[in-house]
């Protein structure tokens, strides 16, 4: 039995920490990627914007800055555009007198658009998404940048605090397993010995103990005193002869 409850307990473990392995693993992608769409989104929003607003205006820079909203006009706000329409470079003044930008690689084919990861100004890390758009003068280059170095500590902070609890759920449920295991199968303990004791040929009242054992009952046909299947079989003789002196008096 213990052999039955140990392996039963194993499997079940097993297949406990492996599901608590596949969770583990989705947290560290899944957060990340979610939080990259929704801002790549924006970020795509805002590209698309700024070119609207470039395209056909006489200044272009005035109508760029004029466009992009207060995030874009404060010093190092996390929040960046890069906008190169033909040979003139348009940047936001919340790049203040930041090289960044300059140093980007030129995307060969980007009409639909690109996201990655860069190091930004003051230790950032910003999602930056890139956009060509097809023009005269090899079109318009816009780049936009969002900060996510916020974002990224709470996801991490998210996912801490979700193994940890996602490892006292596991303990707690290997627990119960092993307990529910236990109590489960406690019943075929007595069946296990019971079995036991018949290989040893060993009586199943005396097994049980003086309070179980049948108490003597004396025979209906003779004066002796026997218990359990002695006094069955007692009886049945007894009425077979009976039967058999009435059959011979007919």
């Amino acid at each position: 039995m213990k052999s039955l409850r140990n392996r039963l307990s194993l499997a079940l473990s097993l297949v406990l920490l492996a599901a608590a392995g596949l969770l583990a693993f989705g947290l560290q992608d899944f957060p990340r990627r979610l939080v990259e769409d929704f801002v790549g989104s924006r970020l795509r929003h805002d590209a698309d914007l700024l070119y609207a607003r470039v395209l056909d205006a006489p200044d272009p820079d005035a109508a760029a800055q004029d466009t992009a909203g207060n995030a874009f006009q404060l010093p190092l706000s996390g929040h960046y555009f890069v906008i190169r329409p033909g040979g003139q470079v348009i940047r936001s003044r919340s790049l203040w007198d930041a090289p960044w930008g300059d140093d980007l690689a030129r995307p060969v084919d980007a009409q639909a658009g690109w996201a990655r990861r860069v190091s930004g100004p003051a230790g950032q890390t910003l999602l930056v998404f890139t956009k060509r758009f097809p023009g005269a003068d090899g079109g318009v280059t816009v780049t936009v940048a969002e900060d996510v170095s916020a974002i990224d500590d709470a996801i991490a902070q998210f996912r801490a605090r979700l193994l940890v609890g996602v490892a006292l759920a596991l303990l707690a449920l290997l627990a119960l397993q092993r307990v529910l295991l236990v109590r489960g199968l406690a019943p075929l303990d007595d069946a296990v010995a019971t079995c036991r004791r018949i290989e040893r040929g060993e009586p199943l009242a005396d097994a049980a103990g003086p309070s179980a054992r049948a108490a003597p009952r004396k025979c209906s046909r003779c004066s002796t005193r026997s218990t359990g299947w002695r006094a069955t079989m007692c009886n049945a003789w007894a009425g077979s002869v009976t039967r058999w002196a009435t059959c011979r008096t007919r």
